[in-house]
């Protein structure tokens, strides 16, 4: 698991910046961050945090979604 939790640190703060600024696609990383967390929370077999990455994970999409409509 070495290295997961890093890589969804580093696509959450790069999903922050970007969504900051405007871009849409911060989004997507926002949702690879939480689906990373969901994995490790999964496969660490804490179910909570597993269920709450997922709803972050497609309350992220939907950002993305209603910012690639508009």
């Amino acid at each position: 698991m070495l290295g997961l939790d890093w890589a969804a640190s580093a696509c959450g703060l790069l999903g922050c910046v970007l969504v900051g600024s405007g871009y849409k696609y911060g989004w997507l990383l926002y949702a690879v961050a939480s689906g990373i967390n969901g994995y490790i929370g999964f496969h660490s077999g804490y179910m909570g945090m597993a269920v709450g990455a997922l709803i972050y994970c497609l309350l992220e999409l939907r950002g993305y979604w209603r910012a690639h409509r508009s």
